[in-house]
Parts: structure tokens; C-alpha cells; sequence
């Protein structure tokens, strides 16, 4: 029976095979225990408490499930041909069996019970979000764990974007104005810090010509050999990072918004700095040694924007 049936919903099991509420029931209760209520783990100022104990729950129980409660769904399979009373309905058995698994339990078991557990969490979350928009510190803390945590369920645990905690960030609106206006302030911040940086528009020459971080050859023959400005690399790594925590949101309306409201205009802020010292390069006596520099710093850009 499925536990849609009997009323099932966010943060208590998810919906699924009931039989699978053997393992999802136990696991909400500690994490009812530990974080709803007065006991001292259940602490606003300690986000990173629920995230990594949810994180060590699904690390712990993916060998069992993965390993031992996965192959028990399948194992009817074997007893419903065997069942069958034509030899031609064993095909069609199987599909039907295989469908009802597909449309109860689609992420297999170990998603199943992750999405539950993650569910829990994001339930808390919204309890608790009006108090921590009304302290961005406390909100920024929050999310930050939250995108660790994300990062631990997709990267090392390999579980599906249903096993989100994310969301409960991105799917409230008040919360993503303020995640995207806090990113945006940050991201501008750190661009300017690695623009006005001592040396930050020169390129050095390296022995070999062969960029420190492990890019081509920036050199053209019977040149000296240079690497890409600090300027350069400082702002990719910072667009690298800002793209790494928007492909770590699971809805694509809220990673278009974080693209064209974040990385979109600090990358514009970037640009409009290469213009401006283009330019500045080249009024009266052009100084080649800054426009060798800057070509450097498009040389070393533009095919990581375009691989991205």
C-alpha cells in the first residue's frame, strides 16, 4: 500500500512502499529526538549540527541499504514469472512489477529514504526561516552549512537532487531575494579585492611559459613567456565557485535566477574593468607591456567561460 494513502507528507517518510517506512521511521524519530523541541542539540547557532548529523546517518546506512534492502525489492521478480500461468504473461508480469517500483520508490531505496530524511530537515528549516531572515547573519550561517551539506549528498554520497535540503531555501521567495542580494554583495566584494591587489594586472614571465595553475602556454614564439594575471585567475576561481554552489541548486528557475542575478554581473564588473584599462593602455604612447597582459588575461579566460 502506499503511504500516500495514509497521509504521508514532507518530513514523515515522503510517500512510498510502506514496507520501507520500517527504515525510514526509526530515523526520523532520532532526528525528531535531537533537533525539534528543548534539548541542548538543538541549537539555532549550531546549523552545522543537524546537516552533519543527517549526512552521517545516510553515510552510515548506504552500505545496508544500497547492499542488502535494494535487491529485496527485486527479489519478487523471480516468484511472479514462476506465478504466471501463461509463459507469454511472465514478460508482462515483470514490466508491471518493475512500474509499480519505478512509480513508488523511483530514486531506489536509499534515495527513498535520504528524500525523507532530508525532508525532516527542510520542515525545520521553514519553521525556523522567518527568525533567521530577520538575522541575515544568522540566515547566511545557515545556508552556508546547507550548501555543504548539499554538496556531501550529491558529491560523496552520490544521492538523487530528490535529497535535497537546499530547496527549503530556494523555494521560498523572501529567502532566495536574500541568499541572491547576499551572494551578489560578496561575489562584487571579492572581485574587487583580487582587482585591487598589488601586481594583480601584471603578467610575470615563468620559465617555460607554462601558466602556475596548469594552463597552456600563454606565449607566442620568439616572446617572452607569461602567465595569466593574478587578476585573471583570481576571477575565474572566483566564478568557478559561484558556479559550483548554483549547479548545486536542484531547480533550474532558481539556478537561471542565480546565473543572471549573481555570476552574470560580477563577470560584467570583470569586463567592464578589462575595458576600462584597455583603454587606458592605449591613450597616447600605447603601453604594450599592459595590453600583452590583458590579451593574456582574455587568452586565459574566454575558453574556461566558454567549457562552463
Amino acid at each position: 500500500r502506499d503511504h500516500h494513502q495514509r497521509g504521508g507528507g514532507e518530513g514523515e517518510g515522503g510517500g512510498g512502499l510502506w514496507a520501507l517506512e520500517a527504515f525510514v521511521q526509526p530515523l526520523l524519530k532520532r532526528f525528531r529526538y535531537h533537533f525539534e523541541g528543548r534539548r541542548e542539540t538543538n541549537r539555532r547557532d549550531k546549523p552545522e549540527w543537524v546537516f552533519a548529523h543527517c549526512v552521517a546517518q545516510m553515510r552510515s546506512h548506504a552500505p545496508l541499504l544500497s547492499g542488502e534492502v535494494q535487491p529485496m525489492l527485486r527479489a519478487p521478480l523471480a516468484p511472479l514469472r514462476a506465478a504466471a500461468s501463461q509463459p507469454s504473461s511472465q514478460g508482462a508480469v515483470r514490466e508491471r512489477y518493475l512500474r509499480f517500483l519505478s512509480a513508488h520508490c523511483p530514486d531506489g531505496v536509499e534515495g527513498h529514504v535520504a528524500a525523507a530524511l532530508c525532508g525532516a530537515l527542510r520542515a525545520k528549516l521553514r519553521r525556523e526561516m522567518p527568525s533567521r531572515l530577520a538575522e541575515p547573519p544568522s540566515f547566511c550561517h545557515a545556508f552556508s552549512e546547507a550548501i555543504a551539506c548539499e554538496r556531501e549528498l550529491r558529491h560523496s554520497l552520490h544521492l538523487p537532487p530528490s535529497a535535497s535540503v537546499v530547496r527549503a531555501f530556494t523555494d521560498d521567495d523572501d529567502a532566495m531575494q536574500l541568499w541572491l542580494k547576499t551572494e551578489r554583495e560578496d561575489a562584487s566584494a571579492r572581485l574587487a579585492a583580487v582587482l585591487a591587489a598589488p601586481a594583480a594586472w601584471d603578467a610575470p614571465a615563468v620559465p617555460g611559459g607554462v601558466d602556475e595553475a596548469g594552463g597552456a602556454d600563454l606565449s607566442s614564439a620568439g616572446s617572452s613567456p607569461l602567465r595569466a594575471p593574478a587578476c585573471a585567475s583570481g576571477a575565474m576561481r572566483l566564478s568557478l565557485d559561484l558556479l559550483e554552489r548554483v549547479r548545486l541548486v536542484s531547480d533550474p528557475a532558481a539556478q537561471g535566477r542565480a546565473i543572471d542575478e549573481v555570476l552574470l554581473p560580477t563577470l560584467g564588473e570583470f569586463s567592464a574593468q578589462l575595458r576600462a584599462k584597455a583603454a587606458q593602455a592605449m591613450i597616447g604612447a600605447a603601453d604594450w607591456e599592459s595590453v600583452g597582459a590583458l590579451l593574456a588575461t582574455l587568452l586565459f579566460a574566454a575558453p574556461l567561460l566558454e567549457e562552463w
